[in-house]
């Protein structure tokens, strides 16, 4: 129905890396094709040389920011939505907490 149709579902947004050496009209293409077979669009494409990359430490900024939520971060210390956690588990974030399960 209506409500499985893609254009009804979520909007998200990503940031999307082709290596250097991959980096190719053809292989943007094929991810560009591959990834409107999921009903994703691509909305901007831009060249960000080593340069820039460098001087704005943007590949330190990426990894440290999977870091810290993957190691740095106690889990009671992160962000968590609350109303999603209770959605997806059945019980509510600050129980979990409270009980000590999330340490």
């Amino acid at each position: 129905g209506e409500e499985d149709s893609p254009s009804s579902k979520k909007k998200n947004s990503a940031i999307l890396f082709i290596k250097p050496h991959a980096n190719t009209k053809e292989v943007q293409n094929l991810v560009k094709t591959h990834l409107a077979s999921f009903h994703i669009n691509v909305k901007q494409c831009k060249t960000i040389t080593s340069y820039d990359m460098d001087r704005k430490k943007l590949i330190d900024q990426h990894y440290y920011a999977i870091a810290n939520r993957a190691t740095l971060k106690k889990p009671k210390d992160m962000n968590v939505p609350k109303d999603k956690f209770e959605d997806f588990f059945g019980e509510s974030w600050d129980k979990v907490v409270t009980e000590k399960r999330a340490s």
